[in-house]
């Protein structure tokens, strides 16, 4: 009788202990902001974060990114190529396809956060201006490339 006692004062107490500490250990929030990189939350907030944002989509007027002038029927670049020659297939695992639309999701995102932008709208206008256009040129890759595409 007095073993059983102390099994189950021992028990009780384990289970008191657990349930104490499992209660009182979590104070803090536990959705914290990333701390080493950036998130919707702490980005969209300045007019500058969204002339930011609207500055990377000019590296698809880069050459080798998107449509170029060697990718067109009337062009010959250095020579012959599959495209002027009207003999181009688009490959399955064509980069193109995949990383257009990539670059558009993050166009609509910014222009989403854009209509939730609570400052000066009239701030950030050229960045939406911006932001379509490129979001336009995106569209013009795809069809070019592609033909008809969804929207």
């Amino acid at each position: 009788m007095k073993r059983n006692i102390k099994t189950y004062t021992k028990k009780y107490c384990a289970i008191l202990l657990l349930a104490i500490l499992g209660f009182s250990s979590c104070t803090q929030d536990l959705d914290l902001a990333p701390r080493t990189s950036l998130s919707d939350a702490s980005f969209w907030n300045t007019s500058s974060d969204f002339k930011l944002a609207t500055n990377r989509y000019y590296r698809s007027l880069l050459p080798g990114h998107g449509a170029s002038d060697a990718n067109s029927d009337i062009t010959y670049e250095n020579g012959q190529n599959g495209t002027s020659a009207g003999t181009y297939v688009a490959s399955e695992n064509d980069g193109t396809w995949n990383n257009t639309y990539r670059e558009l999701r993050q166009i609509n995102t910014m222009l989403q956060k854009a209509t939730e932008f609570t400052g000066n709208q009239s701030e950030i206008a050229a960045s939406v201006a911006e932001g379509k256009f490129f979001r336009a040129y995106a569209y013009f890759v795809l069809v070019a490339r592609f033909g008809d595409v969804p929207y």
